[in-house]
């Protein structure tokens, strides 16, 4: 997932460009609620922790909503932790499928 476009928008304080980049994570994300297409993204040796994957999309997605009700209630500091959460997650599962 290509996170520049949030990163731009928080600092650039363009907050359509956060709601569109927010949008292309959502897209993105659906594919990592697929247990199929997990397995077939993971390297050999991990697909068992297609687990791991799917609990991260949940987490992506609770801090999208969430991040997106900030911005609508103009709480831009809040909405940049979630985001943060969003890094967060994704480097998570990368952290352990990647055992670094």
């Amino acid at each position: 997932m290509d996170l520049t476009i949030y990163k731009k928008g928080f600092l650039y304080n363009n907050l359509d460009l956060v709601k569109y980049g927010a949008d292309q994570i959502v897209k993105e994300n659906v594919k990592y609620h697929d247990r199929e297409v997990i397995k077939s993204i993971l390297p050999k040796g991990k697909q068992q922790m297609e687990n791991i994957a799917l609990i991260t999309a949940t987490r992506v997605d609770n801090s999208i909503i969430e991040m997106k009700t900030y911005i609508e209630l103009n709480d831009v500091r809040k909405a940049q932790d979630a985001f943060i959460n969003i890094v967060k997650a994704c480097t998570d599962c990368h952290n352990i499928i990647r055992g670094w």
